[in-house]
């Protein structure tokens, strides 16, 4: 919603400021809508570039990392040390948006095709 016009109107409005300070008020205003339309811009971008997957349309690449996390072959700053079930699951649902079940139906399949 833009209220540029409001808010000139009211600054004019405004008689104990003077001429140039209500210009520059109206000058930051908008700056500021620019800048917070830019950011927005820049957000929603951001957003749209990052691919969402399903367990299902989870890109092979991925599938293999989750096979590794379950042989032990990935390891490092995991968020339970010596779980690699666990660890896959977590990492499932950062992939995805898929519930804790959906993701630990997943891993258990992946785990008996190993």
């Amino acid at each position: 919603m833009n209220h540029h016009d409001e808010f000139c109107e009211f600054v004019r409005g405004q008689r104990w400021m003077s001429q140039s300070f209500g210009d520059s008020l109206i000058e930051k205003f908008q700056a500021a809508q620019h800048d917070a339309f830019e950011r927005g811009q820049a957000s929603y971008r951001l957003q749209r570039d990052i691919p969402e997957f399903t367990l299902d349309t989870l890109p092979r690449k991925y599938v293999t990392e989750l096979k590794n996390i379950l042989r032990g072959k990935i390891r490092g700053e995991e968020p339970f040390p010596g779980d690699q079930f666990i660890n896959a699951i977590k990492r499932a649902r950062e992939l995805t948006s898929a519930s804790l079940r959906d993701s630990k139906l997943y891993i258990e399949q992946l785990r008996e095709t190993l």
